[in-house]
């Protein structure tokens, strides 16, 4: 269970506008984010990039790599889903964004190099206002519980609109696995902006 804990770390970069939900999280090819990670006694720098435009779900989407393996992501109608996340599949998509209506539990398959899995996922959103290096940001929480007959993984990101996820704790069987803290973006043509 803790490469599933492991693979499921790292949702937003691995964790998208006029007024759809897609400005929470903005994805077009080669747009980058840099994140500083903290893993139990570790902490390293996590570069993300979308990598490439690709069918998720017979849907237009997009491939995220990064060290810590890759991701696919498709927005429908609002609403962000991941068949990929660090490596770790879900069959079918999984849910990670939907701030604007409230989703049926999700129930299906969580793949990883191990073991295939029988869960089930809820999502929640609520509006914060995250303090992040004495600077508070307007921000969307999205907490994802993912429960399987092993352990209970539920990770919350918090979202700024027009730049993606700026922070994400992720727990299984609520000891905190890891953090990560957004430390730069950059649209494909731009330079790296730090974050404000």
């Amino acid at each position: 269970m803790k490469c599933l804990s492991a693979c499921l770390g790292l949702l937003a970069p691995l964790l998208v506008g006029c007024r759809s939900q897609e400005g929470l999280f903005p994805l077009s090819q080669g747009r980058e984010w840099t994140y500083a990670v903290r893993a139990d006694l570790e902490s390293f720098v996590e570069p993300v990039r979308v990598t490439r435009a690709l069918a998720v779900g017979g849907q237009p989407g997009y491939e995220l790599s990064g060290p810590l393996g890759t991701s696919r992501l498709v927005w429908k109608q609002d609403v962000l889903y991941a068949s990929q996340l660090a490596g770790t599949q879900f069959y079918p998509e999984i849910p990670i964004l939907s701030p604007r209506q409230e989703l049926p539990a999700w129930k299906g398959t969580v793949s990883t190099p191990q073991s295939d899995l029988a869960a089930e996922a809820s999502l929640r959103h609520s509006k914060k206002t995250l303090d992040l290096r004495g600077r508070k940001i307007p921000t969307t929480l999205a907490e994802l519980t993912v429960t399987s007959d092993r352990s209970v993984v539920v990770i919350q990101t918090w979202y700024e609109e027009g730049v993606g996820p700026v922070w994400q704790e992720q727990r299984t069987n609520a000891k905190l696995d890891r953090a990560l803290e957004l430390l730069s973006t950059k649209a494909r043509s731009e330079k790296p902006k730090p974050a404000r």
